[in-house]
């Protein structure tokens, strides 16, 4: 009797893990590509421009069913600029605007093992204040913490690409976002033309206006009734920039950004932040 109900509960396990199978994360976060500031003194100012990117390879389910995979590539336009009104005051505002596809080899509205397609768009802009706080005497280490928040909207689209399946609908997820972060910055300037910063970014997403044209039992296998709730993400970077002997104004910035979220419980386990993103630019310095 013991075995057979043994048997049962494997058989009901199975079938349980078997559906949740062709199950793809759908990805609301991703990290913020903002290069630092490197005030010094009162009147420092810069506006810079970066492209973001990132491809990866990543594995759904991967303990129970590795074959479900997804291949990612995100490619924006980043854009910011830096004030400092005094020698221990400053501020930012800036904007981005990313797109991100998802390439599966599931299709999970159908439950198949067929390729689909998933899109993003995100734009934002965001303002924050924060403080100049020097560690050395000649201002070369500064500890540079930032509060802010941006405003945003994020869009996506899910579709079949598998030609073997006739299936022509897409279905959408949208929503506006706001995001309360606290980003407690190290600035370092190793020389007149290099400086590297390290940047812990800690942040509160927040969903609202929420639309989306998924079947129910697609919203609640995934759980999309979660966004409604408070989404926390560390995410920290490293920042390096480099400057010219004849051309004091002009730097090269390049930097690479991690995120991981922190409330990371059954509720969110198909709201995923992108892992990881690569950035590169031009600041320009009055």
């Amino acid at each position: 009797m013991k075995k057979i109900i043994v048997l049962l509960a494997f058989a009901v396990s199975f079938v349980f893990f078997w559906s949740c199978s062709t199950l793809t994360p759908r990805y609301i976060h991703s990290p913020a590509s903002h290069t630092p500031a490197y005030l010094k003194n009162k009147g420092d100012s810069k506006v810079s421009a970066n492209l973001a990117f990132s491809v990866e390879e990543h594995l759904n389910n991967s303990f129970l069913f590795p074959d479900n995979k997804t291949t990612s590539s995100t490619i924006g336009v980043d854009v910011n600029t830096a004030y400092a009104f005094t020698d221990w005051l400053m501020m930012t505002a800036g904007g981005y605007y990313k797109h991100e596809t998802d390439i599966n080899n599931t299709n999970d509205i159908l439950d198949t093992w067929t390729d689909s397609k998933t899109t993003y768009a995100r734009k934002a802009f965001d303002v924050g204040i924060g403080l100049l706080i020097p560690i050395t005497q000649t201002r070369d280490i500064l500890f540079n913490p930032i509060i802010g928040i941006n405003f945003g909207k994020t869009s996506s689209e899910m579709f079949n690409i598998s030609d073997s399946i006739s299936d022509n609908r897409r279905f959408y997820l949208n929503g506006n976002t706001k995001e309360y972060y606290l980003s407690p910055n190290f600035n370092f300037e190793l020389s007149k033309n290099q400086k590297i910063s390290i940047s812990p970014r800690f942040s509160l997403l927040k969903f609202d206006n929420i639309e989306n044209s998924y079947p129910q039992q697609i919203i609640d296998r995934l759980n999309l009734n979660a966004l409604e709730k408070n989404h926390f993400f560390f995410s920290p970077s490293l920042f390096y920039q480099m400057g010219f002997d004849n051309i004091d104004w002009l730097k090269l910035d390049v930097g690479l950004s991690f995120s991981t979220r922190m409330n990371n419980d059954d509720n969110f386990m198909y709201l995923k932040t992108r892992a990881f993103q690569l950035s590169s630019g031009i600041s320009v310095y009055f």
